[in-house]
């Protein structure tokens, strides 16, 4: 139903907070509008298959990094965007960064 204003995500952020020794998990939000708007758009899905492969290894390297950002540049494909599918695939931006998905021992 269109009338809903807001649908919970399927991506979760992980954040650190002080004085906690486990992150704490927030869900994402979406507008119906946005979800329509990324569902309409097969670049963004060819995006999101390039970068699921890319992160099979649970390793990217800065070059793969530098490739995925020219395509996201050509796609017009936003940093909110990669970050949403970055959480699809059970990686934070900061691992992302990093280069490295932590194993779920290391939170523990």
């Amino acid at each position: 139903t269109d009338q809903v204003p807001f649908i919970v995500y399927k991506s979760i952020d992980v954040v650190n907070t002080p004085g906690k020794k486990k992150p704490c998990i927030l869900k994402k939000t979406m507008s119906i509008d946005d979800l329509k708007k990324s569902a309409s758009r097969p670049e963004l899905e060819n995006y999101k298959n390039i970068l699921r492969f890319a992160l099979m290894s649970n390793k990217i390297s800065a070059e793969t990094k530098r490739n995925l950002r020219a395509i996201r540049k050509e796609k017009s494909i936003s940093f909110e965007e990669h970050d949403q599918l970055l959480g699809q695939f059970g990686w934070t931006a900061d691992e992302y960064e990093d280069g490295e998905k932590q194993s779920e021992e290391e939170f523990e």
